[in-house]
């Protein structure tokens, strides 16, 4: 996040971040910024709050059913991790 005359801008993933998205006919329209890093220059765009809509609501269905299957398959592989670890602690 970069702040000029007082108004905030932010890179898109910086906005996915705050359930936003950057309105199609505004990518790349936004205040493009290089500066130097140990890996050599980085560029990024920056977007303000109106180039930018809130995410509807499939999109935020849609990350959770993500966030619930991943966590699903995590609890499922930790479950089968134990079973078998008891399995062998038998033998």
């Amino acid at each position: 996040m970069i702040e000029i005359d007082g108004v905030e801008l932010r890179t898109a993933a910086q906005w996915e971040k705050k359930h936003r998205h950057v309105k199609k006919g505004q990518l790349g329209k936004g205040v493009e910024r290089t500066w130097r890093s140990p890996n050599g220059n980085t560029t990024a765009m920056f977007y303000n709050i109106e180039q930018t809509r809130p995410w509807a609501k499939k999109d935020v269905e849609a990350v959770n059913r993500r966030r619930r299957a991943d966590a699903k398959a995590k609890r499922e592989a930790d479950e089968c991790g134990r079973i078998e670890g008891a399995a062998r602690a038998e033998q």
